[in-house]
């Protein structure tokens, strides 16, 4: 973890709260610590009567109230602070997720990166809820117990001092083992979640081939290696657990027979004994509890790591605000671009330009490297090598990547949320001046007849709607407020004839003036754009298009142009 990496900038923000949490523990503490001393007081009194027994009683019990009544207060303003920087954690780290690098993010799982956004901050919930009040309250409880135990006695408290020595040898012993297993259970964490989301995600697949047998034998090896890690937790804990209770009666045991021999002779009082027999015995409490604190905080320190990398790992970006490189978009041109996935070279050398008032489509076989060069022109990938440049300007990666505030786009795996239709429309929707935008932008994609449904959820990425609604409804984000630069990749695959032209015929109607870039395997695409881009063995040829029976021009200018 960097080092200026942790919760305390949030914890600054919300030290109103804190600063009155810090006394009622406090007071918390010396209030408990105070009652074996009225115990004590009480035991050693000779002839007490009825009304001073009375209002001891009566203290004890004010005394038990007002702890409760601290305690209270203090969970309930520590419960505040824990969920008000959770829920900024969380959101910023989505933030930083959007706004950072996507090939880096390409490399994690996906249900390792649910696992540290929902999971793992939950260590900060346990740490402001738990281990901070814990630690300070059992420290203070401790050091406390400790001063009165030698005002007591002597001796007996140096017993009990040496068997918190053991305490503090068993910790050390335990504390590095459970640090080690709990990395392993987290890692082992992130895996099953990750296979949950393939096999759920493969149901089809699995039905179709009858492969339950299979595939459930892979997962359970995978479950097998989570809960071995889980079962070993466990056990190292219980079995500190009983290390710790075994040195506390042994304690328990010396002090009683040496308490005892004490009595006898005259050196110590009964009611001293039994007070210092209390006091030890709720002494081991908050040791056993520092001891397991510190543990828990170890491990929210992992957790932290975890979701910090996420967070942090674009601290120098800039908000999505205007370019200050560029303000427009009428030309973009790759000189000798090469891209790379470690060693296995995608693009080689590409050079091309693209200009605005022209439509383009980028075609090549499967895999040649269409959907990574789109990348690149929306600034998601960072060229290995070569030169872009924006208005005849050469810019770097930095700069470039602010194109997607000139650009739209709907790529193959463009998302549709789990929201209702008018929802999904409103989030990517930045016209002001249409009175009915969920109808106006329904009938630009003719998807008329799902207004009446706009207030239905869609399903997780529209599994209630079907493919070519699916297509459409991801094409209304396009018709907004006009942009230099559209990309459309396989955005008609899924429409029959008839629909797919009339949709073109739409798209390009309303982004006339725009550099309008396909990606496309469907001949009726072709027959609408002014050039084609090949794509072949990692390189990149453009041709024009626009002598070849172009429609869109036909429909314009008429056959001859």
């Amino acid at each position: 973890m960097k080092k200026n990496v942790g919760i305390m900038p949030y914890l600054r923000h919300e030290k109103t709260k804190l600063i009155i949490t810090l006394p009622l523990i406090i007071i918390t503490v010396f209030l408990e610590v105070s009652i074996p001393l009225i115990i004590k007081d009480i035991l050693e009194t000779d002839d007490i009567q009825g009304s001073l027994l009375f209002s001891k009683l009566l203290l004890l019990i004010s005394i038990a109230l007002l702890i409760g009544v601290c305690s209270y207060f203090s969970k309930y303003l520590l419960a505040s602070v824990s969920n008000k920087i959770t829920k900024d954690i969380q959101t910023e780290t989505l933030l930083n997720i959007y706004k950072g690098d996507y090939v880096k993010f390409e490399k994690y799982k996906k249900g390792e990166v649910i696992n540290r956004i929902l999971d793992d901050t939950k260590a900060i919930s346990q740490m402001i809820n738990e281990i901070f009040p814990l630690t300070l309250s059992s420290f203070l409880y401790t050091i406390s117990s400790i001063i009165i135990l030698f005002t007591m006695d002597t001796i007996l408290a140096v017993i009990s001092v040496s068997m918190l020595v053991l305490y503090l040898i068993s910790f050390s012993y335990f504390n590095k083992r459970i640090i080690k297993i709990f990395r392993q259970r987290v890692k082992e964490n992130d895996n099953l979640m990750d296979s949950t989301n393939d096999i759920i995600s493969g149901v089809k697949d699995v039905k179709l081939w009858k492969i339950e047998k299979n595939i459930l034998n892979f997962y359970e090896k995978v479950q097998l290696k989570y809960f071995n890690s889980v079962f070993s937790l466990v056990k190292i804990k219980n079995l500190s657990k009983e290390i710790y209770s075994l040195i506390k009666t042994f304690a328990n045991i010396l002090l009683i027979v040496i308490g005892f021999y004490f009595v006898t002779t005259g050196l110590l009082n009964f009611g001293i004994l039994v007070v210092f027999i209390l006091y030890l015995n709720s002494l081991y409490t908050p040791i056993i509890d520092l001891f397991d604190a510190v543990n828990d905080y170890n491990k929210c320190l992992e957790n932290l790591k975890r979701i910090f990398e996420f967070k942090d790992q674009n601290d120098n970006l800039n908000s999505n605000t205007k370019s200050k490189t560029f303000s427009y978009i009428n030309s973009i041109e790759l000189k000798d671009v090469t891209f790379s996935f470690g060693e296995n070279k995608i693009l080689n050398n590409i050079s091309l330009r693209i200009e605005k008032n022209m439509s383009y489509a980028l075609v090549g076989k499967t895999g040649c490297g269409k959907s990574t060069l789109l990348n690149i022109l929306l600034g998601i990938y960072k060229p290995t090598s070569g030169e872009v440049y924006v208005n005849d300007k050469l810019v770097n990666y930095n700069e470039y990547k602010d194109i997607c505030n000139f650009s739209y786009s709907i790529l193959q795996d463009s998302h549709l949320y789990n929201l209702s239709l008018e929802d999904n429309i409103n989030i990517f929707n930045n016209i002001d001046n249409v009175k009915n935008i969920i109808s106006y932008k329904l009938n630009k994609v003719f998807l008329n007849e799902l207004y009446s449904r706009r207030s239905d959820l869609i399903g997780i990425n529209g599994k209630n709607l079907s493919g070519g609604q699916n297509q459409r409804l991801l094409l209304t984000r396009i018709f907004n407020k006009s942009n230099d630069f559209v990309v459309l990749d396989e955005v008609t695959s899924a429409l029959d004839g008839e629909t797919e032209m009339k949709l073109l015929d739409s798209i390009f109607e309303y982004h006339n003036n725009s550099i309008l870039l396909f990606c496309s395997h469907q001949t009726q695409v072709l027959e609408y754009v002014d050039n084609i881009i090949r794509i072949e063995g990692g390189t990149a040829s453009i041709e024009s298009n626009i002598s070849n029976g172009n429609k869109r021009r036909e429909k314009k200018y008429g056959k001859n142009v």
